[in-house]
């Protein structure tokens, strides 16, 4: 399709070019400067825009820029952030329009641990500092360039005419500072994009797409470029399948090459509103839908595994906009490209959503708790975040046996240091008996599974250390453990120890994997395997110890009503029966496209997917974790206390 000529288009013929661009096939391959990158993937531009203090630095790192590296697509990222405040800082929470729904959670959302910690550590840190902090981030993780720059305070230009009054009716520019901040954040992309063009200028080569993505978008999942499309469809526009508010959900843009041509300058367009349809928009995802499809931009709604997060004073996080009734266009889960309501991602946002807070998740621990437990795994990898410990939770009944852990652990590895959780008059002995572990009291009773794993995902997120090796107290190391861990943990978030047996032998994928002792990194997949695991005893089990979710298979076959089912068929979890609480229902990937995917079976006719772990079973429910295990006989005879 022709671009459209620019001008004043009038009204009814804005209306037919929407509806026809919206039809029109992508367009072809463009010409120019080729890339640097002949040989391999074309680079993709990561832009980021939003405030310093909102900024969820993990995620971004983990799922966009490091594992598109992994999978072979060269990544440059650039950051156009506001400088630092007081708080944090939601246009919802203005009250300049009935449209926006105010947060009440708000004043319990709190700075990420990473950001945090550096501005701990370094007094009245500068921007200029935390902007270079960035840029280390973003080489560890992968990135081939890093371009940051503060938000200009320069003023907007704010054309007050007739046709300007009526662009995002919703917090129109002229009235209100949510509209402004609209503004600004179209103007910091343009800034950006300019950027990236020079980049391409001076190093001969072009952009495969351009990412945009907000300052609060916590991606749980990896999202892994299909640049082969772009490189085809480079007009294409990929946005969030759901929440459109009219137009295009504007948190994620992933443009084609063109496409960032063409939509990328929606600050310019504002200005100048070279489209009179323009005019006539309700908000900004209402203005950036009819300007893509005037400029002939192909519109892909995709479903992403990604939501607006923030971290919570819980040490947790929650996920924002999880409560708006989508029934009637298709769900939350079209967000996320998943089949139900109760599919994997969808069921974790909506479980750990800000609306709702749920207490038995942010309530467990006390803020004191966990600004405590953030101290003394600070204290143990002494603020360097690539550093790893021993997590050790005894109640008093278990000191002994942690002491022997301990001993064990120095022996094996003396340069080793640990985190012991105890209960008040713990810690005494603790440190009085060892001199590798930093220890914290928590008073409260710690024998309760729920309660070790609510300690271990705080410790996990705290950012505190790049990794947590857990260890119930009696695991008696024979060789260095983290060391063993880290050799296999390249590439996955979570890496198990085999079960003792008889004889050693190597783990499967339906091999039994240890709960007394396994590794988790601080990634968003080794988070989100502990929240699955949370959520899990949260929700209790089902009858024979099943939990809603998990994956399993049949261990008989069945052909009533005409639906066959084998043995070794996968399905997963969905609740108890309505008809016989002795049974539980279970959806079978087999049975997906029938009537009735469901079967109510008995909890003998099946089995975990794979280790009965309660981590391992999280983590075969969790979509985009990684897991592996340490290879048989790498920990030499360590051992592992008996499990139930």
């Amino acid at each position: 399709m022709a671009r459209p000529t620019r001008g004043r288009v009038p009204l009814l013929a804005a209306v037919v070019a929407l509806c026809a661009a919206a039809c029109e096939a992508l367009a072809a391959a463009p010409s120019g400067l080729s890339s640097e990158a002949s040989a391999g993937a074309a680079p993709v531009a990561i832009l980021v825009s939003g405030m310093l203090d909102r900024l969820l630095v993990t995620p971004l790192m983990e799922n966009l820029v490091r594992a598109n590296v992994d999978a072979g697509t060269p990544v440059d990222i650039f950051f156009g952030m506001k400088p630092q405040m007081d708080g944090q800082n939601y246009a919802s929470n203005k009250g300049e329009s009935k449209w926006l729904v105010s947060e009440a959670a708000s004043q319990s959302y709190a700075k990420d641990p990473r950001m945090l910690r550096r501005r701990l550590r370094t007094a009245n840190v500068s921007n200029k500092e935390l902007f270079r902090r960035l840029c280390e981030w973003s080489f560890e993780a992968g990135a081939g360039r890093c371009v940051t720059e503060e938000e200009t305070e320069e003023p907007l230009e704010l054309p007050d005419d007739q046709a300007h009054q009526s662009v995002m009716s919703y917090y129109n520019p002229l009235s209100t500072a949510t509209g402004q901040n609209v503004l600004r954040k179209w103007r910091t992309i343009e800034r950006l994009l300019k950027k990236a063009k020079r980049v391409e200028l001076a190093h001969r080569f072009r952009y495969n797409s351009v990412l945009i993505v907000r300052d609060d978008n916590y991606w749980l999942t990896p999202y892994i470029f299909d640049t082969m499309d772009f490189e085809a469809h480079p007009s294409t526009l990929r946005s969030t399948s759901c929440l459109e508010a009219h137009g295009v959900n504007d948190k994620v843009l992933h443009l084609g090459r063109d496409a960032m041509e063409r939509v990328g300058s929606a600050y310019q367009a504002w200005k100048r509103l070279p489209y009179s349809a323009l005019a006539d928009s309700r908000n900004a995802e209402e203005f950036l839908y009819k300007l893509a499809v005037l400029e002939g931009v192909g519109i892909r709604p995709t479903g992403f595994g990604y939501a607006l997060g923030t971290i919570t004073e819980s040490g947790i996080p929650c996920f924002r906009k999880q409560s708006y009734n989508l029934s009637d266009r298709g769900g939350y889960h079209k967000c996320h490209d998943e089949a139900t309501e109760d599919s994997p991602v969808t069921k974790l946002f909506r479980t750990f959503s800000c609306d709702t807070m749920n207490p038995a998740f942010f309530n467990a621990l006390s803020s004191d708790e966990v600004a405590a437990l953030r101290g003394t795994i600070l204290n143990a990898s002494g603020g360097a975040y690539n550093v790893s410990v021993v997590f050790i939770i005894a109640d008093l009944a278990h000191i002994d046996k942690a002491l022997m852990t301990l001993a064990s652990l120095r022996s094996a590895d003396p340069s080793a240091r640990a985190v012991v959780v105890t209960q008040v008059q713990g810690c005494m002995r603790i440190t009085r008996a060892t001199g590798n572990s930093a220890c914290v009291e928590i008073p409260r009773v710690l024998d309760v599974q729920t309660v070790k794993v609510a300690l271990l995902t705080t410790a996990v997120f705290s950012g505190a250390a790049g990794g947590v090796l857990f260890a119930e107290p009696g695991v008696e190391f024979q060789e260095g453990p983290i060391a063993a861990f880290a050799e296999v943990s390249a590439g996955h978030d979570v890496v198990f120890a085999p079960r003792q047996s008889a004889q050693c032998d190597a783990i499967t994928a339906s091999a039994d994997v240890s709960g007394s002792l396994f590794y988790v990194k601080s990634t968003p997949g080794g988070s989100h395997a502990l929240m699955r695991a949370w959520m899990f005893l949260v929700e209790q089990k089902l009858p024979g110890g099943y939990y809603v979710g998990e994956r399993v298979v049949s261990g008989i076959n069945y052909t009533g009503a005409g639906l066959p089912l084998n043995v070794g068929d996968a399905g997963t979890v969905r609740g108890p029966s309505q008809k016989d609480f002795g049974r539980i229902v279970v959806d079978f990937d087999r049975l997906a496209s029938t009537p009735r995917p469901g079967l109510a079976v008995l909890p003998k006719q099946l089995s975990p997917s794979g280790s009965r772990s309660l981590l391992a079973r999280a983590v075969a429910a969790s979509t985009g974790v990684r897991a592996t295990a340490v290879p048989c006989g790498r920990l030499g005879s360590a051992h592992l206390p008996e499990e139930e």
